[in-house]
């Protein structure tokens, strides 16, 4: 039994399909541990460039820096279609954390299973 107050976690399928815009191949977002977001050291991190967010009750942190396999001129994937394109990025997004700040832009949503 959920404690009030708290939403027991709900499995969430992802639906739609990339639009093609490469917004989430403009900078890299890993979850890392909760102390990072810490004032001392989200400081000592932004100093190197690196930005901490929360979302959805996960850290992370988010570097500003494209993906080099991403095309300046259309914005597509170079190595889409290939083999050594990452399976992370076949999957992204993999959960609702993931399209932070991409919702109005990115195909692809998430609904209750």
């Amino acid at each position: 039994m959920a404690a009030l107050g708290v939403r027991p976690k709900v499995p969430m399928l992802r639906k739609g399909e990339c639009t093609g815009c490469g917004l989430c191949c403009q900078s890299v977002r890993i979850q890392c541990p909760p102390n990072y977001a810490e004032p001392d050291v989200a400081n000592w991190l932004s100093l190197h460039g690196i930005s901490i967010l929360e979302v959805a009750g996960a850290t992370y942190a988010s570097l500003n820096r494209r993906c080099s396999a991403l095309a300046l001129d259309d914005r597509t994937c170079t190595l889409y279609g290939k083999p050594e394109r990452p399976g992370l990025c076949a999957s992204f997004p993999a959960t609702p954390a993931a399209l932070s700040g991409l919702e109005d832009a990115c195909g692809y949503r998430f609904e209750e299973a």
